[in-house]
């Protein structure tokens, strides 16, 4: 609504009437050209298991999970949890089949355990991060969109970074003397959460999105700066440190499983 500068406020009745259905929609891949069938042989890809998929606010959280009250060291391992079965048994025949799967299983092992540090993340609590995962921020079991409503701005809109050649650069500069950031600039090519909240720390910040469907939904971040799965995690292998670098394999058992989703 502010945002996108809506002229007509929509009645509560209309905003659960849009929620309800937003509820029933499911999207994820069934078919990968390699591996074949996503949710064969043990493996749990594709719309049908999402539909049981449990979900509630803060799973996985990284402070520790509010239901299951384990620590984060041990949801991590499981946030995404669909292609394991593969990783022993592939379940067909065919060597080229089967070298898709297991690569898929290690892609996905990779998400959640592969630690990196973040440092200057805006919008997480401290300005460095050490023993870092993908599911950080993707926390939402087999989803990958994060628990809890927070908005992060990962660099993606900057020059620094990755911002995209073709859209203007914006720098905003706070001019406010109570602040602790006061006369700190930003450029960024999106302001992103200030263009709603009005607040300096919001700009740059996005929301995490959800991963399933991810090989349709090119290009990626918020301004299309990344063509394929592939670039957005060299993005992420030039923005964070990992504390085991990507090898070639690692490379593209991440973005095979990823493919999958």
């Amino acid at each position: 609504m502010g945002h996108a500068q809506a002229a007509v406020a929509l009645t509560e009745a209309e905003q659960q009437a849009i929620v309800d259905f937003e509820l029933t929609l499911t999207s994820a891949q069934e078919w990968d050209n390699g591996a074949k069938l996503l949710s064969h042989a043990g493996a749990t890809g594709g719309t049908k298991a999402l539909n049981d998929q449990v979900y509630y606010f803060d799973i996985n959280s990284v402070f520790g999970d509010p239901v299951s009250h384990l620590p984060s060291t041990v949801t991590k391992l499981t946030a995404m949890n669909m292609f394991q079965p593969w990783a022993t048994d592939p379940g067909v025949n065919n060597p080229d089949v089967a070298a898709k799967r297991a690569s898929i299983a290690r892609g996905e092992t990779l998400f959640n355990t592969r630690t990196f540090t973040m440092v200057g993340v805006g919008g997480t609590r401290t300005t460095t991060v050490t023993g870092a995962t993908c599911t950080n921020c993707h926390s939402a079991q087999n989803v990958g969109s994060l628990a809890q409503p927070n908005l992060f701005n990962l660099g993606i809109g900057d020059p620094t970074w990755l911002a995209s050649a073709d859209l203007p650069l914006y720098t905003f500069k706070n001019i406010n003397p109570a602040s602790t950031s006061f006369g700190k600039t930003v450029t960024v090519n999106d302001p992103g959460l200030a263009m709603v909240s009005g607040k300096f720390g919001d700009l740059g910040k996005f929301k995490t999105p959800a991963l399933r469907g991810l090989s349709m939904r090119a290009p990626y971040f918020h301004d299309g700066s990344a063509k394929t799965i592939e670039e957005t995690t060299l993005f992420y292998m030039r923005r964070f440190q990992f504390d085991v670098p990507l090898s070639q394999q690692d490379f593209d058992d991440l973005n095979n499983f990823l493919k999958s989703l």
